[in-house]
C-alpha cells in the first residue's frame, strides 16, 4: 500500500513497479503465492481515528474474523481484507 498526498500526481504504471521490487526485496517468491491479484491505484482510503470515547486504541475492532480461520481486516476500514 502506498498513500499519496493530494499535491502528488500519480503514475499507477511506475507506483505498481515499485512495489512490486520492494515486495521482491523483502518477501523473496511472493509471486510464486499469488493466486489472484487487483492493483487498485485510485482507491479511496478511511482512516479511523482513536478516541477515548471508543475505549483508545483497545477499542479497535479485533482483526480476527470470527469463526473464519485465517482472514484477518487490513487497515482502518473494513472493506479490506488478508488472507494469510
Amino acid at each position: 500500500m502506498r498513500y499519496l498526498g493530494t499535491s502528488v500526481q500519480s503514475n499507477p504504471i511506475k507506483d505498481r513497479e515499485e512495489l512490486e521490487n520492494l515486495m521482491d526485496r523483502i518477501q523473496l517468491g511472493w509471486r510464486e503465492f499469488v493466486i489472484k491479484e487487483r492493483f487498485l491505484p485510485n482507491m479511496m482510503v478511511y482512516n479511523a481515528l482513536v478516541t477515548a470515547d471508543e475505549g483508545g486504541a483497545y477499542g479497535r475492532p479485533d482483526v480476527k474474523i470470527p469463526r473464519i480461520d485465517n482472514i484477518y481486516v487490513v487497515g482502518d476500514c473494513r472493506a479490506s481484507w488478508f488472507i494469510g
